[in-house]
């Protein structure tokens, strides 16, 4: 998975990457592929990680495991993240997407706000807004809720209060909490950790079928985004790429092909009404 979060693509992979799309299924499909399994790893687990550790390590420690979306895992709620590589052989040398992630996924649980207020001033450390044109400006953490949960912007959320002098807040409340509770019974899925990496092989033969693992893996990326619940983009500002010498924001973020087709492919999978959560500050 080098390739893909490396600052610059490696040519080839790419290409043969768009054309292995139209092979995986899309809901309701019917065709079969030899798709590489969902790998994720439990909440609780990534809430304790200290650092973020290759697929391969972690599948040993038996902390990244194949979910079953057919069978045992039918109700398991995926947690898709998506981020630019920070490093060119190590996803998140520093950690700083690691523990972004980690102070979002806590405070979310703890039932705070993790959206940007409409004033422009932050409710916590962590400013998260929806991505692209639905981000949220809300002016109270219900109505933050309600921009996610239903679909309101900042204009048509506030349209309809004034409208209707309330906004309807029938089931709201158990749906906020399903919400936290997917998220601290949930799974995370995290290119890094969840598609098999070269990093740490001991021989070439090892290194051969990782490779085949991984290119079946990026493969099957529109595949693990059509079982995700929750999709998260980890675009902090101010960290920097080890190599590059760069920093690396929500803007380079959007820059990266790879990063776009795995939204492009949320919102195509949720027929345009798909919300993608940004995480802007670290």
């Amino acid at each position: 998975m080098h390739a893909a979060r490396s600052i610059a693509d490696k040519p080839g992979l790419q290409a043969g990457h768009w054309g292995s799309l139209k092979q995986i299924p899309i809901a309701g499909g019917e065709q079969e592929v030899d798709f590489f399994p969902v790998h994720a790893m439990k909440m609780s687990d990534f809430l304790a990680l200290e650092k973020l550790e290759p697929h391969n390590d972690l599948v040993n420690k038996g902390l990244v495991r194949p979910l079953d979306f057919a069978g045992a895992d039918k109700n398991a709620i995926l947690n898709f993240v998506s981020h630019q590589w920070l490093g060119y052989e190590e996803a998140d040398p520093n950690s700083n997407h690691l523990s972004t992630m980690q102070e979002v996924f806590k405070r979310a649980i703890a039932g705070e706000s993790i959206f940007r207020s409409d004033e422009g001033a932050f409710r916590a450390p962590l400013c998260l807004s929806q991505s692209t044109s639905l981000r949220a400006h809300a002016n109270s953490p219900s109505s933050d809720w309600r921009a996610y949960s239903k679909g309101y912007t900042a204009v048509n959320a506030f349209s309809v209060q004034q409208t209707s002098g309330v906004v309807e807040h029938s089931g709201e409340q158990s749906d906020e909490s399903a919400f936290r509770g997917g998220l601290r019974d949930g799974w995370v899925w995290m290119d890094y950790i969840s598609i098999p990496q070269t990093i740490g092989c001991s021989s070439e033969e090892e290194v051969l079928r990782v490779m085949v693992e991984q290119k079946r893996a990026i493969s099957s990326i529109p595949y693990y985004v059509q079982h995700a619940k929750n999709f998260w983009i980890c675009a902090p500002s101010g960290a920097e790429h080890v190599d590059a010498c760069i920093e690396c924001n929500y803007n380079t973020w959007h820059a990266r092909g790879w990063c776009r087709m795995e939204e492009a492919v949320f919102l195509l999978i949720r027929l345009g009404d798909g919300r993608p959560l940004l995480v802007t500050q670290p």
